[in-house]
C-alpha cells in the first residue's frame, strides 16, 4: 500500500504538471509512470491479483469484501493508467492532441467498462456503491469520447460498442440512485453542447449535408435504450445520450468541431477531483 500510494501521488504531480520538469521530457514521464503502475498490479500477491473481465465473484469461494479488494485495486490501476495517457496525449493542448498512445488508452478503457458492465449485470456490487463505482466508469468512459472525437475512424469505431455499453448502464442505474442521475445529467449537459454546435455546424455549411435532425426526432432515438444496429453494427448515429447524431460516414465533423470537448474533463470524468486511497 506504501508503495501504491507513492505511485498515485507521482500520477497527481503529473497530471498537474509538477512531475514533469523533474524529468527529461513529457513522454518519459509517462513511459515511467506507466512501467511503474504495471510493476505494482504485478507484484501484487497473488490473493489480490483480478483477472479482468473473466474474472467472475462466486460467493461459494471466496468472501464478498475479499472479491472487491482485488476488483478495486484492478479499477485503480486501470484508472491511474488512463489518467496518465490522458494527460500525455493532451500535454500540447486541445487544439494539438497526440494520438500515439490511443491505442493502449482504449484497451485500458474498455477494460474497465466491460468489468464494471458485467458486475453491474451478474452481483448486486455496484448497486450498493454507485458513487465509487461511477468515478471508474466515468474516468473511462470520458476517454473514449475524447478518443471517438480526435482518433482515426477505425479507432473510433473500435470503442463506439463500450462507449454505448457504459451510457446505457448510466441510464439504466440512474433509476436506482440520485449520484447516478447526476452522471447522467452530465451526459445530457454534453449532448446539449454537441446539439448547439451541430446546430451552429449545419448553420454555415448549408445543405451540403443534409438537412439537420430534428431535435424531437433525436430525442425520440436517445431515449430508446438500445442501439440501432447497421450491418450487425452499432451505428454512431444511435447512442443513446445522441452523442453522435451525425452521418458515420462524415468525418470531417471532428475537424470542423475541434472544441467539442475541450472541456470534457470538467463535465464528465474532472481528473483534477479524483481520489485514491
Amino acid at each position: 500500500m506504501i508503495s501504491f500510494c507513492g505511485i498515485a501521488s507521482d500520477v497527481r504531480s503529473f497530471f498537474i504538471g509538477t512531475l514533469a520538469s523533474r524529468l527529461q521530457d513529457s513522454s518519459s514521464t509517462q513511459d515511467y509512470l506507466q512501467f511503474r503502475v504495471l510493476q505494482w498490479q504485478q507484484n501484487l500477491p497473488q490473493r489480490l491479483q483480478f483477472k479482468g473481465i473473466d474474472d467472475k465473484f462466486d460467493m461459494a469461494t471466496e468472501k464478498r469484501g475479499d472479491y472487491k479488494l482485488r476488483l478495486m485495486l484492478y479499477l485503480r490501476a486501470n484508472q491511474m493508467r488512463t489518467i496518465i495517457l490522458r494527460k500525455a496525449a493532451s500535454r500540447f493542448g486541445s487544439h494539438n492532441i497526440d494520438t500515439s498512445n490511443f491505442q493502449v488508452m482504449i484497451q485500458v478503457a474498455r477494460d474497465s467498462i466491460q468489468v464494471l458492465a458485467r458486475l453491474a449485470r451478474e452481483t448486486d456490487i455496484y448497486h450498493a456503491q454507485h458513487k465509487t463505482f461511477n468515478h471508474f466508469l466515468e474516468t473511462a468512459l470520458s476517454s473514449l469520447l475524447l478518443v471517438t472525437c480526435y482518433a482515426s475512424p477505425d479507432q473510433s469505431k473500435s470503442c463506439l460498442q463500450d462507449v454505448v455499453t457504459a451510457t446505457q448502464l448510466i441510464h439504466r442505474l440512474a433509476g436506482e440512485s440520485l449520484i447516478t442521475r447526476r452522471l447522467r445529467d452530465k451526459l445530457q449537459t454534453i449532448r446539449k453542447a454537441t446539439d448547439e454546435l451541430r446546430s451552429q455546424r449545419y448553420a454555415g455549411i448549408g445543405e451540403g449535408f443534409g438537412a439537420e435532425p430534428s431535435t424531437e426526432a433525436a430525442h425520440a432515438t436517445n431515449l430508446t435504450g438500445d442501439p440501432v444496429l447497421l450491418n450487425g453494427l452499432a451505428t454512431t448515429a444511435n447512442i443513446p445520450i445522441g452523442l453522435f447524431d451525425i452521418d458515420p460516414a462524415d468525418t470531417t465533423w471532428v475537424d470542423t468541431d475541434p472544441s467539442l470537448f475541450n472541456n470534457l474533463s470538467q463535465i464528465l470524468g474532472n481528473c483534477e477531483s479524483f481520489t485514491f486511497f
